[in-house]
């Protein structure tokens, strides 16, 4: 009988050890279908999550002024952010000399949105308790998620050179934010986005 997940454990490796949390959470057996609804369910934390701690405020960095959206806007976003982001770390990292699959991809997907997710609970409690280290954790996140990423991509794609994972991580991004911008520019006219002035 397998032994059960235990989660702490796994959230703890994903950062002291993010090349075995990779491994690990390949080996549970997922199928694609199970990985996109755990997929979905994180970013639908992340988005109350943020509600709560941004005070219902739902700000999207687009160009040089952050774009006010409503909840809905904003989860379609980071869903299709990514859905884009799963198919760009597939294919731009197989056109680099990857062997990663598609299900390693959305391994990789599936672990950085669990840590994003961990990251904002650890910033509402530490805002209700010990607000004046929520700063430290914020400047904290962007590195800390960096490596794990170089970590889970190097180790997907079997690249063996953590530079190789971050120009493949910069194509990734690029590729992203175009993907964003047009989505944005689709879903604009009917969702009603608005940019700061006044608010």
């Amino acid at each position: 009988m397998a032994e059960p997940l235990n989660i702490p454990q796994l959230v703890a490796r994903a950062i002291t050890d993010p090349r075995g949390a990779f491994h690990q959470v390949q080996g549970l057996g997922l199928d694609r279908a199970s990985m996109w609804q755990i997929l979905v369910l994180f970013t639908l934390g992340r988005v109350l999550l943020i509600g709560l701690f941004d005070g219902g405020r739902y700000l999207i960095p687009l160009g040089t002024t952050p774009v006010l959206v409503s909840p809905f806007t904003y989860t379609m976003v980071l869903i299709s952010g990514f859905v884009v982001m799963v198919f760009l770390v597939h294919y731009t990292g197989r056109a680099m000399g990857g062997k990663g699959t598609f299900k390693g991809s959305l391994v990789v997907a599936l672990l950085l949105e669990g840590l994003a997710l961990v990251l904002v609970l650890l910033q509402l409690l530490l805002g209700l308790f010990l607000p004046a280290l929520v700063g430290i954790i914020s400047l904290l996140s962007l590195p800390v998620m960096l490596y794990c990423a170089l970590s889970y991509i190097d180790e997907l794609h079997e690249f063996g050179s953590m530079l190789k994972a971050l120009g493949m991580i910069v194509l990734a991004v690029i590729g992203l934010s175009l993907g964003i911008t047009m989505f944005m520019s689709l879903i604009g006219a009917g969702s009603g986005f608005t940019g700061l002035e006044g608010v």
